[in-house]
């Protein structure tokens, strides 16, 4: 990361802030100044590298309206775009992108805002990221590592970083299949918990399949596939009724799961889910804890 991109990273908050207090102030908003800096206390997380956007403390406030919730997420883009602009307009043209979480996949101006209905509120998360600062080439650099700790070498290089990966999907993988000896390439379990997947309104007999996670677990799979190493894609149900968005029903896993698993997964999904935890986290970290236990060697 250059000094430039840094500098303009750790500005970011500061004028997320001021303009998210503007918009909440004025119409159609018009909520209370006592309101607003409480919100904005809790909305405002100044990452270093990911300053962001996060508008479920507004949600109350807005009285769980999905009509004023869109126009919030309308109002928010506007300001993360109106910051990647100025980045341009500083030379900074290639180095940063918008992420939305949850949201429906890529589509030709980037990712695609999930944006609030009735029945799912949709984007909470407005992320000004780094490009290259993706989950799926964190995979390829976590291998990158683990193959240097049992081998002493690393295939990708020392100093392989996410701003040297590629950005798709094929070429992720193809570089693992150059590089990495299928010999030591260990089981991956890949756990997540953002997936969408909805009728496209403009195409309605074709899917918009997205969320925050499903870029890494596709990989997850799809290295498991190509080095036959029976990788795995779990998939944590974190909805816990904090928001209204699709969420695990566990009632109908059973009888009807793609039913049980609307809005999130279907049945023509080229990612598979191999294991779901309706119960949230902490369903998983008992899972966890109890896999944990069984492998451990005898008198630990």
């Amino acid at each position: 990361m250059s000094q430039a991109e840094l500098d303009f990273l750790l500005s970011l908050a500061a004028r997320f802030r001021t303009a998210l207090q503007a918009t909440l102030s004025s119409a159609p908003f018009d909520l209370a100044a006592s309101d607003v800096t409480a919100i904005l206390d809790a909305a405002i997380l100044d990452n270093p590298v990911s300053p962001t956007i996060n508008i479920n403390s507004c949600f109350s406030a807005l009285q769980q309206d999905s009509d004023r919730i869109r126009r919030l997420q309308e109002a928010t883009q506007s300001i993360l775009m109106a910051a990647l602009t100025e980045a341009e307009q500083q030379g900074l043209a290639d180095s940063f992108f918008i992420h939305y979480a949850p949201n429906l996949g890529q589509g030709p101006d980037g990712e695609r805002v999930k944006w609030a209905t009735s029945a799912d509120l949709g984007t909470t998360d407005f992320q000004f990221m780094l490009k290259g600062a993706v989950k799926e080439v964190g995979v390829l650099v976590i291998l990158n590592r683990f193959y240097h700790r049992i081998s002493g070498h690393y295939p990708l290089g020392a100093d392989f970083n996410a701003r040297q990966a590629p950005r798709d999907h094929s070429a992720l993988l193809q570089l693992a299949r150059d590089h990495f000896d299928p010999a030591l390439m260990p089981r991956v379990v890949g756990v997540g918990d953002t997936l969408t997947s909805q009728p496209d309104p403009q195409h309605p007999a074709t899917r918009l399949r997205g969320g925050s996670d499903r870029g890494f677990l596709s990989l997850v799979q799809a290295l498991g596939e190509a080095f036959q190493s029976d990788n795995a894609v779990l998939f944590v149900d974190s909805s816990g009724g904090e928001l209204t968005r699709p969420a695990i029903d566990p009632r109908r896993l059973a009888s009807d799961p793609w039913q049980a698993a609307a809005g999130i997964t279907d049945a023509d999904d080229p990612l598979h889910l191999n294991f779901v935890f309706p119960g949230g986290y902490q369903q998983y970290t008992a899972f966890f804890c109890s896999l944990a236990d069984k492998r451990a060697p005898s008198g630990e």
